[in-house]
C-alpha cells in the first residue's frame, strides 16, 4: 500500500497547519475517533487536540477526539499483557545477577577492575546503564549479540563481552519462565498486527523514526491501516525524504539552510540581551495561535534578564530550572578537557579517554582507546618503578604528561598500530566539538 505524504511548509507553526488540514478534511464533522495520530511528543499532541476542539463557528456537535500517542509509547503498547513479558524490575534483577555471577575474566574487556567492596551497588548501577544502552539499540532492531557478530575494526572484544552478558541474562529469563520484551516486540512486528480500532494512522511531524517504529508502520499497513505522513517542509522538497517520511541524509547534510528558514529562525545581535527583546517581539507575532513559547538559554544571567523583561512587558512566563550546560554530555566532555589541560593528572586523562563522546570520536578516526589505555598503563608502571616515593599523579605536571603520551605513542607505533588523526590532535578535537554542538540537544 502506497503511503501518502502531505507537505505543510515551514512558514507557520506545524501544529497549526496540521490542525487546520484536519478541519478542512473533516468539513463540518467533529468526529476524529477513527484516527490514530503519532506526534513527536505528548505536548505536541495536546496542542493539536486543543486546536481541533476549539471552533469559532459555535457548533454544538459532540466532539470525538482522535488518539494521540508518541511512536515509542505506541510500539511499547503492543507488548501483550498476557504471556510472560519481563517487567522492568525483573529485567534489572536479571542484569544485576548476571554481572555478579559472571567470571571477572569474561568481563575484563569492559571492566578491568571490578570493586571487591560494594560490588552489589556497582552491579546495580552498571545493570541500569546496560539496559538503557540495549533499549536504544533495540529501537534500531539491534542487540549486543548482533553487533558482536559483525566484522568490527575496533572494540570487538568489548562487544563480545556485552554479548556474553546478554546471553546469560536471556538464560536467566528463560529459567524464570519470562520473555525479553524487546525480543517479543521483534516477533510481533515481523507479521501483520491484529485488527485495530482505527482506520488511519497519521504520522505528524515525526522525522526521526527508528527502524522498529518503521517496522511497526509496515505491520499496520499489512493489517489494512491507511498510513499518511505530514511533514513540516514545502512540497518542492519532497525528493529529500524517503517513503517513510525520513530525511535523506545525503540530500541535506551539504545543503545550505534555505533563506526563508534563516529569516524566520535565525536572529543575530551583537549584545545577547538584544536577543531577549527579539524573543519577546517574536512571541507577540504568534499571538493567540500559540499557547506556549519555550525559550532556552545557556546562561543563567540571560535567563534572569529574560524574566525581568517579561515582567516589565507584562508577558506571562513560567521559568523552571533547566539543565546547566555542564550537566549535558558534551558539557562534561569540555569539563574533562579543561581539567586535564589545567591539572595534567593521569586520572584526568583516563576520565577523558573513557568519556562516551570521546570514545565515539576516537573510533571514527581509527583510534583504539583500550589499546591506548594499556600502552599508557605500561608506561606508568615503568615510571612507578623509577620513582616509588610518591604516586604518579602527584609528581606529573602537563609537561611531564606530554612526555608520557609521546612514549605511549612510540610504544603503539612499534607495535604496528596506526592512528590517523594523531598528527592533528587539536584539529580533530575541534571537529569533535563542532559535531557535538550540532548533534546534541540542550
Amino acid at each position: 500500500m502506497e503511503s501518502r505524504r502531505h507537505y505543510l511548509g515551514w512558514k507557520r507553526p506545524f501544529s497549526i497547519e496540521f490542525a487546520e488540514f484536519l478541519k478542512r478534511q473533516n468539513g463540518s464533522s467533529r468526529s476524529y475517533d477513527k484516527l490514530l495520530i503519532w506526534t513527536p511528543s505528548s505536548r505536541a499532541g495536546r496542542h493539536v487536540l486543543n486546536l481541533l476542539f476549539n471552533t469559532d463557528s459555535g457548533q454544538c456537535e459532540a466532539f470525538h477526539p482522535p488518539e494521540f500517542v508518541t511512536p515509542v509509547r505506541y510500539v511499547r503498547s503492543l507488548i501483550p499483557v498476557e504471556g510472560n513479558p519481563a517487567s522492568e524490575g525483573q529485567l534489572l534483577y536479571v542484569w544485576k545477577s548476571a554481572l555478579e555471577s559472571m567470571d571477572p575474566a569474561a568481563l575484563q574487556p569492559l571492566f578491568p577492575v571490578i570493586p571487591s567492596e560494594g560490588k552489589s551497588r556497582w552491579a546495580f548501577t552498571v545493570a541500569q546503564q546496560l539496559m538503557e544502552l540495549r533499549g536504544r539499540l533495540a529501537e534500531e532492531q539491534l542487540d549486543f549479540r548482533s553487533i558482536a557478530g559483525r566484522d568490527l575494526p575496533h572494540d570487538k572484544s568489548r562487544w563480545t563481552a556485552l554479548a556474553g552478558i546478554e546471553g546469560v541474562c536471556l538464560q536467566l529469563l528463560s529459567k524464570m519462565g519470562l520473555e525479553d520484551p524487546d525480543d517479543l516486540l521483534a516477533k510481533i512486528l515481523d507479521r501483520p498486527l491484529p485488527a485495530q480500532p482505527h482506520t488511519r494512522l497519521l504520522v505528524a511531524g515525526v522525522l526521526n523514526l527508528t527502524r522498529r517504529q518503521s517496522a511497526c508502520i509496515q505491520a499496520l499497513e499489512a493489517s489494512g491501516i491507511e498510513v499518511e505522513f505530514f511533514l513540516p517542509v514545502p512540497e518542492e522538497r519532497s525528493d529529500q525524504f524517503d517513503s517513510l517520511g525520513r530525511p535523506l541524509k545525503g540530500r541535506w547534510e551539504k545543503e545550505a539552510l534555505p533563506e526563508p528558514l534563516l529569516e524566520a529562525c535565525l536572529q543575530r545581535a551583537p549584545d545577547p540581551r538584544e536577543l531577549v527583546d527579539e524573543v519577546l517581539a517574536l512571541s507577540g507575532k504568534y499571538g493567540s495561535g500559540v499557547d506556549k513559547l519555550v525559550v532556552g538559554t545557556p546562561e543563567r544571567d540571560l535567563a534572569d534578564y529574560l524574566i525581568e523583561r517579561s515582567h516589565l512587558t507584562e508577558t506571562p512566563y513560567y521559568a523552571p530550572e533547566g539543565k546547566a550546560i555542564m550537566e549535558t554530555s558534551w558539557g562534561r566532555l569540555l569539563d574533562r578537557l579543561r581539567d586535564w589541560q589545567q591539572g595534567g593528572a593521569i586520572s584526568g586523562l583516563f576520565e577523558l579517554l573513557n568519556h562516551e563522546l570521546f570514545r565515539e570520536w576516537a573510533c571514527s578516526v581509527g583510534i583504539d582507546v583500550p589499546l591506548v589505555q594499556r600502552a599508557i598503563q605500561d608506561v606508568i608502571k615503568r615510571q612507578l618503578l623509577k620513582s616509588r616515593s610518591q604516586l604518579l599523579d602527584d609528581t606529573l605536571g602537563p609537561s611531564k604528561i606530554i612526555e608520557v603520551i609521546r612514549e605511549c605513542i612510540s610504544t603503539l607505533e612499534k607495535a604496528g598500530f596506526q592512528h590517523p588523526g594523531s598528527a592533528d590532535f587539536p584539529g580533530e578535537i575541534w571537529k569533535l566539538l563542532r559535531k557535538i554542538a550540532v548533534s546534541q540537544e540542550l
